[in-house]
């Protein structure tokens, strides 16, 4: 895997920028030697790095093709192998290569730089207290990049048996380098996510340090631990996890006010952790979507009702030449001065605590923390009614979910994906053809079925070129009905 060779070039790269502490060894080599050293080459690497996949949301139910006219070009027409689930998301229709699967990579790279961190920063110099902070962080990552990579890469998490005999995505964990690498099960990736977030939370916690909120605290931690088990449907784990996070954690109630500045910023003391680039890096954010012929699905925006105070607070509406007003998230503050585009908020704990409940046919409890999460997001709950049949308020909390987090992370997309086939939405994208100047001519359509094996998405062509003998997970072509 070329990505676990650790070339000190890239350590001249991550490490220069951000700081100027790196000992000279020789002309073109820097070796971390202190703790400081080792944390810039993570806030560097993982935090400040473009986000990880963000034109997931083109897969899914949260955009479709703007209705009014739109100037065709070169983003777009990346954009649409993705946005149609093609079998090859590399290839424009046009047979162009595009980098549109560079997740796998990057994420690799990430995993190879937090292994030789944890291999050598008990040797660095530099407190007890940092030591165990950096290294607890670096196992933090390490869990985040194999959660995505499993999500991404390899079949969804049915169950326990299931995950024993179903192929995950290939495991390292120290800094050798082998010249060919096969595929785990998914059962020890989870395995070893939860491992890694175990050792996390008691290193940072071990600490004592506190840290900017491009850091992750013990309560990011087990956000990310409670939406783990979440996902392989261990309900009580994820209700003891979740509580812990809303033991230390609170949510912000909005008001017909709040309408006048992005929801996620800095103040919003939901925001536990921030990574991943500026959301600026996520094509989805703003007008940019606008601008390469997408906006807002009608039907997401069908789900707010008139007293949830988050359609204006998420959404603004543009009306061009053409008096056609479409909507565009606006979620968050944009820029490397403020917010990354991944922010773990603990609203996220209140949900997977209700869904658990929800699951463990706990429905007084699963209701009691929806509607907390209710009250603190809509004008008034009046008219309002919680269902107490079981699968209807598991649907119920998936929908507050979906409308909670849309447009944030790969939420969207990874919910589905764990999805049973039964309760999952058939996806309909209309993708139309232009002319040379740029008037629609015709419609097609798309659809990502139920059970579609497109929920998995292929190796990168690189990737598989490196190693051929790489299991991959069968995609198909996707041709308009």
């Amino acid at each position: 895997m070329k990505v676990l060779h650790i070339f000190l070039g890239l350590w001249m790269l991550v490490c220069l920028s951000c700081s100027g502490f790196l000992d000279e060894v020789d002309q073109d080599k820097f070796i971390p030697s202190t703790t400081d050293h080792y944390a810039s080459v993570l806030l560097e690497e993982f935090n400040k790095e473009p986000g990880i996949m963000p034109d997931v949301a083109f897969m899914t139910d949260e955009i479709q093709e703007l209705e009014s006219s739109f100037a065709s070009s070169s983003y777009r027409n990346s954009m649409l192998p993705i946005y149609t689930w093609q079998r090859d998301i590399e290839r424009t229709f046009e047979n162009e290569q595009v980098g549109n699967n560079t997740s796998w990579g990057r994420l690799y790279r990430n995993i190879a730089i937090v292994n030789y961190v944890i291999e050598q920063i008990d040797d660095a110099t530099g407190t007890e207290a940092e030591r165990d902070y950096v290294k607890g962080e670096a196992y933090f990552i390490r869990a985040y990049c194999y959660f995505s990579l499993t999500n991404l890469y390899a079949e969804p998490y049915r169950s326990a048996a299931g995950a024993e005999v179903t192929m995950g995505v290939p495991l390292r964990t120290d800094i050798g380098v082998v010249p060919t690498y096969d595929r785990a099960m998914l059962s020890d990736n989870y395995r070893q996510i939860e491992e890694d977030l175990g050792e996390a939370i008691r290193l940072i916690g071990n600490s004592g340090l506190e840290k900017s909120i491009y850091h992750p605290t013990v309560a990011a931690c087990r956000l990310l631990l409670s939406r783990v088990q979440l996902f392989q449907k261990k309900y009580d784990d994820v209700i003891t996890t979740a509580t812990g996070v809303m033991e230390v954690t609170g949510l912000k109630k909005l008001t017909a006010g709040s309408a006048s500045q992005p929801f996620i910023t800095k103040a919003n003391p939901e925001v536990l952790y921030s990574f991943g680039g500026n959301s600026n890096s996520a094509g989805v954010f703003g007008t940019t979507i606008q601008r390469f012929g997408f906006e807002t699905h009608q039907e997401l925006l069908g789900r707010f009702p008139e007293n949830d105070l988050r359609k204006s607070l998420f959404f603004m509406p543009i009306t061009d030449k053409s008096n056609y007003t479409g909507y565009f998230t606006r979620k968050m503050e944009a820029g490397y001065s403020s917010l990354a585009w991944i922010n773990f908020r603990a609203a996220e704990a209140w949900l997977n605590r209700a869904e658990a409940y929800a699951c463990r046919g706990r429905i007084g409890e699963a209701q009691a923390d929806i509607r907390a999460l209710m009250e603190n997001r809509y004008s008034t709950l009046e008219g309002v009614t919680i269902p107490s049949e079981q699968q209807a308020l598991i649907r119920f909390i998936r929908d507050e979910r979906f409308k909670e987090f849309c447009f944030e992370e790969h939420f969207r997309w990874f919910d589905l994906r764990r999805m049973e086939e039964d309760e999952r939405p058939e996806i309909v994208h209309i993708c139309s053809d232009v002319d040379e100047s740029d008037k629609k001519v015709g419609k097609n359509t798309y659809r990502l079925l139920k059970n579609d094996p497109n929920y998995t998405l292929s190796v990168p062509e690189q990737e598989k070129a490196n190693n051929p003998f790489i299991y991959d997970y069968e995609r198909f072509d996707k041709m308009p009905e």
